[in-house]
């Protein structure tokens, strides 16, 4: 989770008073966040991906302030600055989306420049999915012309001066070159055309997502600054500009619209406004287990940022612009229970007793690992996320077309769909170990989009071969009190004529054999290995 530094008396100054630092060690927590420390005039602050408002130290004042009954609901004036930006067709297939907006009257001290630095990488490596679904550009406004243009261009068309650089790069050299470009390439790369930022001057004021122009870099004497936000997802990008925008707010600057020309439509962004949700009283108490009255309920929605009303049993919340977390109205309910604090709340036992029953499927599970350990096998449980390479070209078979989008890792691109190649990876791992070495794994595979349980076990040893895992197999099939038939089955991660399918009434369950030398030596192992793999959701249905 993300871990954000605050200036503490930044802070302070943002708050309008100083509630002392106990009261902060105390409340912070309260909100639904990690304190990591407070030392040293810095509070380290840990809080959930699903709250990027409170990555600046502007957003947790603001959050505080109504926690801490400090000051009202924050409404935000915007007015038009009679500038447009237009999104071009040539972009619409590369990255689609793009909102912008500008802050006039811009203090830049330190506190504040730290501040926006520290968010915007956040916001980045969070919401923006490392820059792919969202990214952040600002700009020093008085060094361009509006109107604004957004289009995609060929690679090699354009030049300009990215900042940290001292001379021209066009688009292509940009990706090559710049510490940026390499680190964020592959979110373009491949494409016929590049995003470009642009005035009607033709001055570059970005390549997004990559890199800013050095023409309008943001510096200490910067007093009105134009911000964009591109991406591929049109929620997320909104979301992005409303808290940076808001961020200004709080720094007493004053909030202008830029009208978004896309085709036809034309909106004026950003939009700051409030979105009602409704919700049932009863339904909240339900949830919380209170019996909270109509001024109770308002009272806790206040404390956490909304404004809020009740009428007839109804709750309206008015929703703040910059919540990217709000989508349903449990979400608000359990708003109300962090401004109730979980603290107050009275463990109670349930009025009904239920007694449970283990489930046959977890009990067959059970039993198979203290089988297995009983045949001398060491359990390991490995990641559900696999690469691709792995799972398919070290096992000698053909990739498939699934895989995950936007992976952290080429090592975790994919969801497995068996576990030996796991297994592999840990034999892979142990391999100054002395042998024999005989693993065994229970755990959920993804077949054909849904979860399946199967078990898996490989052993490695200086003489091993099929007629010994077809002993191991038989004797887990015996200890299922099933009948087993095993015919011939040919499997590219195994040895031509050493693997056998196992079936239980005419259905295949799985299968076992010598594992190919190939495969042996794509994991450097250097001696034989035998597997096999089944399906106890195919035995559990039986």
């Amino acid at each position: 989770m993300p871990v954000v530094t605050l200036d503490q008396r930044d802070l302070v100054d943002l708050l309008g008073e100083d509630p002392g630092e106990e009261v902060l060690a105390k409340t912070i927590p309260s909100m639904g966040a990690d304190l990591v420390r407070i030392s040293d005039g810095e509070i380290e602050v840990e809080f959930f991906p699903n709250r990027p408002d409170l990555y600046s130290v502007e957003g947790v004042a603001r959050a505080l302030r109504n926690y801490l009954g400090l000051g009202g609901i924050r409404e935000y004036d915007v007015s038009p600055s009679g500038y447009t930006l237009t999104i071009e067709d040539s972009v619409k297939g590369i990255r689609p989306h793009m909102v912008s907006g500008v802050a006039r009257n811009v203090v830049f001290d330190d506190g504040f420049i730290k501040s926006i630095m520290q968010v915007q990488e956040k916001l980045h490596a969070t919401l923006g999915r490392g820059r792919k679904k969202v990214a952040i550009g600002i700009h020093d406004l008085d060094k361009v012309q509006p109107p604004f243009f957004y289009r995609g261009v060929k690679p090699r068309s354009v030049s300009f001066v990215p900042l940290g650089w001292g001379r021209e790069l066009n688009l292509q050299e940009i990706l090559e070159q710049h510490e940026k470009g390499k680190d964020y390439a592959h979110v373009v790369e491949g494409k016929p055309l590049y995003p470009l930022f642009a005035d009607s001057d033709d001055n570059v004021l970005s390549f997004p997502p990559i890199i800013n122009g050095v023409l309008t870099e943001v510096h200490d004497g910067t007093e009105n600054v134009l911000l964009d936000v591109t991406g591929t997802d049109e929620r997320a990008v909104n979301t992005a500009l409303n808290i940076l925008m808001t961020l200004f707010a709080e720094r007493g600057s004053t909030l202008q619209h830029v009208e978004i020309i896309d085709g036809e439509k034309k909106e004026p962004r950003p939009d700051l406004s409030p979105s009602p949700t409704e919700l049932e009283l009863d339904y909240a108490n339900r949830l919380l287990g209170l019996d909270l009255s109509p001024k109770d309920a308002v009272g806790l929605l206040n404390k956490m940022g909304y404004g809020a009303k009740v009428e007839k049993g109804k709750i309206t919340a008015m929703v703040p612009c910059y919540r990217a977390d709000i989508l349903h109205p449990v979400d608000i309910v359990e708003d109300m229970a962090i401004a109730y604090g979980y603290d107050n709340f009275e463990p109670k036992l349930p009025q009904r007793f239920t007694p449970g029953k283990e489930r046959e499927a977890t009990s067959l599970e059970r039993n198979i690992r203290q089988f297995m350990v009983g045949l001398g096998f060491l359990e390991v449980l490995t990641f559900t996320l696999i690469g691709k390479k792995d799972q398919y070209a070290r096992m000698r078979l053909e990739e498939e077309e699934g895989h995950i989008l936007n992976p952290l890792t080429q090592e975790t691109n994919s969801l497995r769909t068996w576990l030996i190649p796991s297994l592999f990876q840990t034999l892979e791992a142990n391999r100054h170990r002395d042998l024999p070495q005989k693993l065994f794994e229970v755990d959920d595979v993804i077949v054909d989009g849904e979860n399946r349980t199967h078990l898996a076990g490989v052993m490695i040893a200086s003489k091993t071969g099929f007629t010994e895992m077809k002993s191991t197999v038989q004797a887990v099939v015996d200890a299922l009190k099933l009948e087993m038939e095993v015919t011939p089955k040919d499997h590219a991660s195994f040895l031509p004529g050493r693997c056998a399918a196992m079936k239980i009434g005419g259905n295949e369950i799985g299968f076992f054999g010598e594992i190919h030398p190939e495969v042996i030596t794509n994991y450097e192992l250097g001696y034989p290995v035998t597997a096999f793999e089944l399906s106890l959701d195919e035995i559990s249905s039986r």
